[in-house]
Order: structure tokens, then sequence, then C-alpha cells
């Protein structure tokens, strides 16, 4: 991952966290991300896409509890990502 790669540089032991991250993701054939838009759930999207590409949309469902702004800027996020 490109963008989580420069964080490596920044946290120690980031670099050996993304690489289980990716070689777990590899072990799956597919699977759906729940998509908030927080940053934990935007990394694994972004990391799923990357190793998996369709076979790993990401999701987020509307709610009371997720403003509009919030989900746009998910959608935003992830179409900028190619993220299905």
């Amino acid at each position: 991952m490109r963008t989580a790669c420069m964080m490596a540089t920044v946290i120690p032991g980031t670099e050996e966290r993304l690489a289980r991250l990716t070689d777990r993701l590899r072990q799956q054939q597919r699977l759906i991300v729940a998509f908030p838009g927080g940053v934990d759930s935007a990394l694994l999207a972004a990391a799923a896409a990357e190793v998996l590409g369709a076979a790993a949309p990401a999701v987020t469902a509307g709610s009371p509890s997720l403003p509009s702004a919030e989900r746009r800027a998910a959608r935003e996020f992830a179409a900028a990502r190619g993220i299905r």
C-alpha cells in the first residue's frame, strides 16, 4: 500500500503489521469490508482492494448514527481509490 507504507517510516513496526495484514488478505478469495469511514476501516478497505480488487467491496450502511456528510466522505474516499 503506497499511502500506508509511508506511515511505516513514522511509526515503528507499521511495515511488519501491514505485511501481516496483506498476507492475511491474500489468504482470502473474497470478503466484504464494513466501512463506516473511520481510519481503521479505511485502511482495511484500501488494503483489501489493493490485494483482492473487486472481490473485496466496502459497504456502508445508512444509519441515524452516521451523518450523511460522513457517509459521503466515505463514498468519496472509496471512489478515489477504486474501492468498489
